[in-house]
């Protein structure tokens, strides 16, 4: 089990003095069990925000997104709702600007980050990578149906996508109860530094003016 913070684009956590809506981003490769860490959020009170895409449902009953029509996608495109977006099989992936005000945790891929970085500024994002092993990454796919040429394809689009990109902590996805502990500590300690950033600024400014 490993775990880094900071982050890879070397920012570090800072208080700030606006309290901004805050949205947890989960990142990693094809199978390294990032929406599973997202549905055990929700017991914890999260809310996981399911983004639309325009690609076929893997089994029946499949609520890991909400799946539309390509006509569907062209009339969200006209609204300019769309913030987070990317693309993957000729299937197109996204959310929208009031789905992010509604939720607390978004599974995303890289592109899809830096789009929705470009798009909003109203909202305080910490980006949790997991980072899971090959071999266990092939075994999930597979135990969820996905054929060989289908994780094959996945494995090869995530190499160049993940060739680089920022991330505030790393978790090494060995033990799963570790890496939601993890997780867990790290949601906390954010959600208490944004609920009670504001005051103690205030608090520490008026010890500066009568000091």
């Amino acid at each position: 089990m490993g775990f880094w913070g900071a982050g890879r684009s070397g920012r570090n956590t800072q208080v700030r003095r606006d309290a901004l809506k805050l949205m947890y981003l989960l990142v990693g490769e094809s199978g390294s069990g990032k929406s599973t860490v997202a549905q055990e959020m929700e017991k914890w009170g999260y809310k996981e925000l399911k983004s639309y895409t325009t690609r076929e449902p893997r089994y029946e009953g499949e609520d890991s997104h909400i799946f539309i029509t390509e006509d569907d996608y062209v009339r969200y495109k006209g609204t300019n709702e769309i913030v987070a977006y990317t693309r993957f099989n000729d299937s197109h992936y996204f959310c929208t600007r009031t789905q992010l005000y509604y939720n607390d945790v978004y599974v995303i891929d890289p592109d899809g980050i830096e789009y929705l970085k470009q798009h909003v500024d109203d909202v305080r994002f910490i980006t949790i990578y997991i980072d899971t092993p090959l071999h266990r990454r092939i075994w999930r796919m597979w135990k969820r149906g996905d054929g060989i040429k289908n994780i094959i394809g996945r494995i090869r689009n995530d190499k160049v996508k993940f060739a680089r990109i920022d991330w505030d902590y790393k978790i090494l996805n060995i033990n799963y109860a570790e890496t939601l502990d993890l997780v867990r500590l790290i949601t906390k300690t954010h959600d208490y530094i944004n609920k009670y950033s504001q005051e103690l600024l205030n608090l520490l400014e008026g010890l500066s003016i009568n000091g």
